[in-house]
């Protein structure tokens, strides 16, 4: 069984007096498991770079390079390590220049065991305390590397912390401890300005999950994120932040919510983004007294084209019609299809008599364009301006009165009366 007091710690003795070395190995060995044994400065630091021991115990007046020269290049390798001197009286001009390469323990000769017991008693608690932090930021380490979100700690312009898959991401250097918050996020189409933050600015950004969109520096795709961030309870100038990459569920999203307003085969509003387009420009009409009008019109004599030609090519040709609309309407106008070849048009800030030309152009458009099937294709149309207090259903109807009236008169015409 191992009573080794100071166990793990290995302890570096360089003494060159013989008789001192032995009695100091002894005293240590008592203590130690793993003592090394140097009787010079050479040695000692070839002992050094072998096994790198947690403490070296070192005389300062050695036979070949002196015992300054040793601890120097033992700090070049390794500046936190423990290094305790033994002395002599007559060596106290060397003392301060020990105290200049961060040496804390003096032990004087001849040693005394009770005051070496204390001096290494108190590296061994220290080293404890220094391994169990260790442990528990390596604890730490992995937990915050083993997620999925991108995890950070800053203090609002610094990045202080950051996780494996954070540095993955930003393409960031392991070595690189601190960076700025500005360099990393130079990518961000959508992030709050951490620099200009203030302690509101974090109120805001604690209470509500934030979605941000990153664009990734090696693909140039646009990726989605929910930002969440929280205080340190002890550090309230920390913060640390988490980005979950959302973007399958975001675009997952955007289709089902362009599903729902976009139709499948021609790729115009339907009828329900039209009925809200309208809701929403009734609303405005009556607010700021502005003008609109709405066009509808049908494909004359469409059921013949389905039956000679069947309904593949009669889908081919309700798309060819949509991009010939889409080429005359203003970007503002609202474009759906309303239901089988019928189609509709709410056209804002437009009187009846722009409606009226509109239709008519479209008409001629149409009656001019070259279809799939090669043969002629008109339309009939029908047009009405919104009047004080119309409900939607009411302007509807009357401009659907006006398209089976230009049915009724023979078709391919335009009627608003």
């Amino acid at each position: 069984m191992n009573l080794k007091r100071y166990d793990p710690l290995r302890i570096l003795l360089v003494e060159d007096e013989e008789g001192s070395r032995e009695r100091i190995a002894v005293l240590l060995e008592r203590r130690f498991s793993q003592v090394l044994v140097a009787s010079n400065g050479e040695q000692g630091w070839e002992l050094f770079q072998e096994h790198q021991p947690e403490v070296v115990l070192t005389g300062l007046n050695l036979p070949d390079i002196s015992g300054l020269t040793l601890i120097s290049r033992i700090r070049e390798v390794n500046s936190t390590i423990t290094v305790m001197i033994i002395t002599a009286y007559n060596e106290t001009e060397y003392l301060s220049k020990a105290i200049d390469l961060g040496v804390l323990t003096f032990l004087m000769k001849p040693l005394d065991i009770d005051k070496l017991d204390g001096a290494v008693n108190k590296v061994h608690c220290e080293y404890l305390i220094k391994k169990e932090l260790e442990h528990q930021r390596s604890y730490i380490r992995t937990v915050l590397d083993f997620q999925e979100s991108m995890v950070i700690v800053t203090d609002g312009q610094m990045v202080v912390d950051a996780n494996q898959r954070f540095r993955q991401f930003f393409n960031l250097a392991e070595e690189k401890d601190l960076f700025y918050l500005e360099n990393v996020f130079q990518h961000l189409n959508e992030m709050p300005d951490f620099h200009r933050f203030k302690e509101s600015d974090w109120e805001k950004t604690m209470d509500e999950e934030q979605k941000i969109i990153i664009t990734d520096a090696d693909s140039g795709e646009e990726r989605y994120f929910h930002m969440k961030a929280a205080r340190f309870p002890d550090q309230p100038h920390l913060k640390i932040i988490s980005l979950t990459d959302v973007t399958e569920l975001e675009h997952e999203r955007q289709y089902y919510q362009q599903l729902a307003i976009i139709d499948p085969l021609t790729q115009i509003y339907n009828r329900v983004q039209f009925n809200r387009s309208l809701a929403e420009e009734i609303q405005k009409s009556r607010r700021f007294h502005t003008v609109f009008s709405l066009v509808m019109f049908d494909i004359d004599c469409f059921k013949q084209v389905n039956d000679t030609y069947g309904h593949q090519l009669g889908d081919k040709i309700l798309v060819e019609l949509t991009d010939v609309v889409n080429e005359h309407i203003r970007e503002i106008d609202i474009f759906a299809r309303f239901g089988g070849e019928e189609f509709i048009i709410l056209a804002p800030e437009t009187d009846l008599r722009g409606a009226e030309i509109l239709a008519e152009k479209l008409r001629q458009e149409i009656e001019a364009f070259s279809f799939s099937h090669s043969d002629p294709m008109t339309c009939s149309f029908g047009v009405s301006m919104y009047k004080n207090n119309d409900q939607a259903d009411d302007l509807i109807k009357r401009v659907d009165d006006r398209l089976y009236r230009a049915k009724n008169r023979g078709r391919n015409q335009v009627c608003s009366t």
